[in-house]
């Protein structure tokens, strides 16, 4: 078989592998990545099993850190901001009980916000809560973490008025 014979003989064949193939893929994308219905919840019931969640909460950015993320095979480079969300009204508390990561820098101009926020909360880790954090926490502001500290991966952030 010649090489035009056998271009001639694989190119519909190829054509219709990628439809198959495009036909099987593209439904499942939007269930791939798109995000979970958060579940509404108060300080009380932060629980880094229920995964999404919405909190409404006085965000602290006197306790602002920033970290320089670096770029991997599948993501570029990035700074993220971590500051404490606290109950709505709170601004005298420094026990920071959900730390709050968004790449979305936060307005330099104020120290509190009453925001909603929604994302992943899930437990720190070395990634997420690197070991010096709280030591810049504390002696940047006098913050501290507290033994039960979620982490929330946030994708929204409103700011809301004060209750």
């Amino acid at each position: 078989m010649s090489k035009k014979k056998l271009i001639f003989a694989l190119t519909p064949g190829l054509v219709v592998g990628v439809i198959g193939i495009s036909a099987v893929v593209l439904p499942w994308q939007d269930w791939v990545y798109s995000r979970p219905e958060p579940v509404a919840v108060t300080f009380d019931h932060l629980d880094p099993a229920l995964g999404a969640i919405r909190v409404e909460g006085t965000a602290h950015f006197r306790a602002l850190v920033k970290q320089h993320v670096p770029a991997t095979l599948w993501d570029d480079a990035k700074t993220v901001y971590c500051y404490g969300l606290f109950p709505l009204g709170d601004t005298e508390n420094r026990e920071i009980r959900l730390l709050v990561r968004t790449d979305q820098a936060p307005d330099g101009l104020v120290d509190f916000e009453n925001m909603r926020i929604e994302g992943l909360i899930s437990k720190p880790d070395r990634y997420t809560v690197p070991f010096q954090m709280e030591q810049v926490l504390g002696d940047q502001s006098g913050y501290y973490f507290s033994n039960d500290l979620s982490v929330l991966s946030a994708w929204s952030h409103e700011t809301i008025g004060a209750e």
